[in-house]
């Protein structure tokens, strides 16, 4: 009875140990330094920010697969934020600047806050488009991810928050900022 729980212990150890080899990497070879990585998982033209929708594409590794995750997503969500508020601070100075308004500054400046709380809401809502995880030959393990947020769901959000900030809501003109987000996103696309 031993030497079959120990003999069937080994084999289910064997299969272990093959699986875990599949998924481990390959060493580099002097060979192979310098040379172009073709594809890697989550990432390329099908990842990337287009006229729809804010993407994200990040890489978190440790030995722990739920911290290479965790900052896989961490990363992408940063990069995500600041790719968002980047261009919304874009759309917010064109916006200011063709239209008339009184004080320029104190509409820019509460226009700009509000937008970040939009942003910070908005990044809830925010879709896992792509994640893998690999077995490094040292044990510890990589995260691929990438997410993505909807630039409509982003539109509206703003939009309705404006429509309850009264101050704001005076100066407000939804046609012209809708007009100016749309183009900035059409920007992104055309690669300006």
């Amino acid at each position: 009875m031993k030497l079959r729980v120990t003999s069937l212990m080994l084999v289910l150890a064997s299969v272990g140990a093959l699986g875990l080899s599949s998924c481990k990497s390959k060493k580099v070879t002097k060979d192979q330094v310098g040379t172009e990585l073709k594809s890697l998982p989550c990432q390329g033209p099908k990842y990337t920010t287009d006229d729809k929708f804010f993407r994200s594409s990040q890489i978190g590794t440790s030995s722990d697969i739920s911290l290479a995750k965790e900052k896989a997503l961490t990363l992408a969500k940063q990069q995500l934020a600041a790719s968002i508020q980047t261009k919304i601070k874009s759309v917010t100075d064109r916006y200011v600047n063709e239209r008339e308004i009184g004080n320029q500054s104190d509409f820019s400046q509460k226009f700009e806050n509000l937008t970040r709380e939009v942003v910070d809401q908005t990044l809830i809502d925010i879709r896992t488009v792509c994640e893998q995880s690999t077995v490094l030959e040292d044990g510890r393990f990589r995260t691929f991810v990438a997410l993505e947020i909807n630039k409509e769901t982003l539109k509206n959000g703003i939009s309705e928050r404006i429509s309850r900030q009264d101050l704001i809501q005076l100066e407000y003109d939804k046609k012209k900022f809708e007009e100016i987000f749309d183009e900035e996103m059409r920007k992104i696309e055309e690669g300006q």
